[in-house]
């Protein structure tokens, strides 16, 4: 049986973060670099992310062209999640364009999200202010303070807890000794039941595993409900 409790796989648009996205990065335990022509991302990044046991993938584009890095990163998407149909995916990009395809994929049930990051912008030296002359008027009542705007609320991942959820536990409970024995008859139940497609039957049984209602050894399944 598939392992059910794959770690964050991230695709990271160094052409566009450069070295102030590799900082703060979301947990993961894969990277993939897209590295735009000419540029080479700092050694130290890569040394210490092999010293952890983290793999990263330098992708390396070799020509110049509009969007040309956006293409390449949607091919290898489709290819990773090939490879690693369980794992969830984080796009590290400050390009709104990513958010349509990142959608699509979060409504195959797949979850996936981008993350942008802050860049700070250069100090500019202040300007002495000018002396005023004096001037006999009224003073003027004070503004009220500004509101500061609240913080945006960062995407969700697709693997939310969600009405599936709830509908699967509850026909487990009602389901008692009659409960499958295997994550494969378990995915197979669940996915006949809540009539969906894969790979949300895996992703279910992988948030029941997480919230302690069951677990995996051998592929055999023990429920703790």
């Amino acid at each position: 049986m598939a392992n059910l409790f794959n770690d964050t796989i991230l695709l990271i648009d160094y052409q566009n973060v450069r070295d102030s996205g590799l900082k703060d990065l979301p947990a993961h335990r894969r990277a993939v670099l897209f590295v735009g022509k000419g540029q080479k991302p700092k050694a130290d990044f890569v040394q210490d992310a092999m010293r952890r046991g983290i793999r990263v993938d330098l992708v390396p584009i070799s020509e110049d062209g509009n969007n040309n890095l956006d293409f390449h990163l949607a091919f290898y998407f489709g290819k990773i999640l090939v490879e690693e149909p369980y794992g969830e995916f984080v796009v590290i990009s400050n390009d709104h364009d990513f958010d349509p395809l990142v959608r699509h994929v979060q409504s195959l049930g797949i979850a996936c999200e981008r993350k942008g990051t802050t860049r700070a912008a250069p100090a500019k030296a202040a300007k002495p202010a000018p002396v005023a002359k004096p001037v006999q008027r009224k003073a003027a009542a004070p503004k009220p303070a500004a509101k500061p705007a609240p913080a945006p609320k960062a995407p969700a991942l697709a693997a939310k807890r969600d009405d599936l959820y709830a509908e699967a536990l509850a026909f487990l409970k009602r389901a008692g000794k009659r409960r499958p024995t295997t994550g494969k008859k378990l995915i197979n139940s669940l996915e006949s039941h809540l009539k969906i497609k894969p790979p949300r039957g895996e992703q279910i049984v992988k948030e029941l595993a997480l919230d302690g209602v069951l677990s995996l050894v051998n592929g055999a399944v023990s429920y703790k409900i």
